[in-house]
């Protein structure tokens, strides 16, 4: 087994506030579980419900206020480096002016809630009000729209600033001696903090609706209907899925779609991401278009 990716982080708090180099325990402990559910949420909405990301957090000498958090990615599991689209890092590699990633965006958002997505390849279109769009991709569009995400960086950057006292908020690379020593990836004011505050609605549609081509398999087949598929995704999760693609239905009722279990099918999925009532997501999944057929023996393309 491959070994995991380590990224260190610290979060440090500056001002009047923290001379003492203590902290409000409430508002410490929202914003050590807000930064951890934020990006075990973004993981997830990228990598897929096996992906096992861990986070934590590691004792440091006396200091100014501050944290360090240990991030393990298994990129076996999670191909998609989740630090570098939230705008942590730049290449894999922490830097002092990471490209643009969420929390960028979230600065660009200005607490306003979203309106709508428009999913179409590797581009997406987010919406907002008075016909504004923000273009970005489509992992980071996922991500902007998750509430677990937004709350979480209101607890990490704009809550424990709220407090008199307060003036700023870093998160960077831990550096020698003690959690002053850092090199800052992003510093927020007091006043830029504020921006992170989420909006009590962080999208006022409660779908997201994506297309994407995945190579699946197929684990259980329902020749009479759409309805009664299900498939394995890459990360192997099994999930329900409707099957859309009549020509492909058609084949298979007249037995001229053959197929075992292990063969794998590139197919074009619509993805429709729902927020539920009591909070959370669901993820359901339609077959649009049934793109290729590869036989698991050889594994030639048929």
């Amino acid at each position: 087994m491959p070994q995991p990716k380590n990224t260190k982080f610290t979060l440090r708090y500056d001002g009047d506030l923290y001379d003492n180099h203590s902290i409000d325990a409430t508002d410490l402990a929202n914003a050590i579980a807000g930064f951890s559910e934020t990006l075990k949420e973004a993981d997830k909405l990228i990598n897929g419900e096996s992906s096992d990301l861990q986070i934590n957090v590691v004792a440091f000498k006396d200091g100014c206020f501050g944290t360090v958090f240990e991030v393990l990615q298994n990129v076996a599991v999670s191909p998609k480096d989740v630090l570098q689209i939230m705008g942590f890092v730049t290449g894999g590699v922490a830097a002092s002016a990471a490209t643009a990633g969420v929390i960028d965006y979230v600065k660009e958002l200005r607490n306003k809630t979203i309106r709508g997505v428009d999913i179409r390849g590797s581009k997406a279109t987010i919406k907002l009000k008075d016909d504004e769009t923000i273009e970005v991709d489509p992992d980071t569009a996922k991500i902007l729209t998750s509430k677990v995400v937004r709350d979480g960086l209101s607890n990490v950057f704009f809550e424990p600033l709220k407090r008199s006292g307060a003036t700023s908020v870093t998160l960077g690379t831990p550096g020698k001696g003690n959690a002053a020593n850092i090199k800052s990836i992003h510093t927020f004011s007091q006043e830029e903090a504020q921006l992170f505050k989420a909006p009590s609605r962080v999208t006022s549609s409660e779908k997201t609706i994506w297309e994407e081509d995945k190579e699946v398999k197929f684990t259980h087949i329902h020749l009479t209907g759409a309805n009664g598929w299900a498939m394995e995704l890459p990360d192997g999760e099994e999930v329900g899925v409707k099957m859309r693609d009549e020509a492909f239905l058609h084949r298979c009722q007249q037995n001229e779609q053959k197929f075992s279990r292990e063969d794998t099918f590139v197919v074009k999925l619509k993805v429709t991401r729902s927020i539920l009532p009591q909070g959370g997501t669901r993820l359901s999944y339609e077959v649009l278009r049934v793109i290729r057929h590869r036989a698991d023996a050889g594994r030639k393309f048929l």
